[in-house]
């Protein structure tokens, strides 16, 4: 989380992100520290107080108490970057939709992915893919039973086919299996 102690975020603030957006984070908190504490100079100070931070349906969401319309428009600025910037990494991204909308880089979706099919959410995604049916193939089962706690070589070469696809380029949703 931000380094910097900022007396408008509570010491013991829970940060609801991953750790990709807290450069634009830092950004957002020194550009409002600095207004705020010209806003004190010129003897017109601002009350503001930060409430909460999370990924709401892909971007980030600032939830604040007071302030004015210079921080508003920090804030509403930081939101609509975060919507281009992987949450994971920080590098950039774009909104990958699933289970949930999450902001990510093509690294960080690959990641995402394998970690689904590590946990067997995998099957929607395979019948997404346009002529390959997974009750037609009958491959389910074979591809991740367990074999003395670890998965088939079948499983591993599945795995090891998406990782290759990634580093080739591939675009996971175009068609890779077989046209009835």
């Amino acid at each position: 989380m931000p380094e910097k102690k900022y007396k408008f975020v509570d010491e013991n603030f829970y940060y609801e992100c991953f750790d990709g957006w807290i450069p634009l984070l830092e950004s957002l908190f020194y550009t409002i520290d600095n207004h705020l504490q010209h806003q004190e100079q010129i003897r017109k100070p601002v009350n503001f107080r930060i409430t909460q931070i999370k990924e709401k349906f892909g971007c980030l969401r600032v939830y604040y108490d007071g302030g004015d319309d210079y921080i508003y428009g920090a804030i509403r600025m930081t939101e609509n970057f975060s919507s281009k910037i992987c949450e994971r990494c920080g590098n950039k991204g774009e909104a990958r939709k699933g289970s949930w909308i999450k902001v990510l880089c093509d690294k960080c979706m690959l990641g995402d992915r394998l970690q689904d099919f590590k946990t067997m959410e995998f099957e929607n995604w395979l019948n997404e893919i346009e002529g390959y049916s997974l009750k037609k193939e009958r491959a389910y089962d074979e591809l991740v039973k367990y074999e003395h706690g670890s998965y088939t070589a079948r499983w591993n070469m599945v795995l090891d086919w998406l990782q290759a696809a990634f580093e080739a380029g591939v675009d996971s949703q175009k068609n890779y299996g077989d046209k009835d």
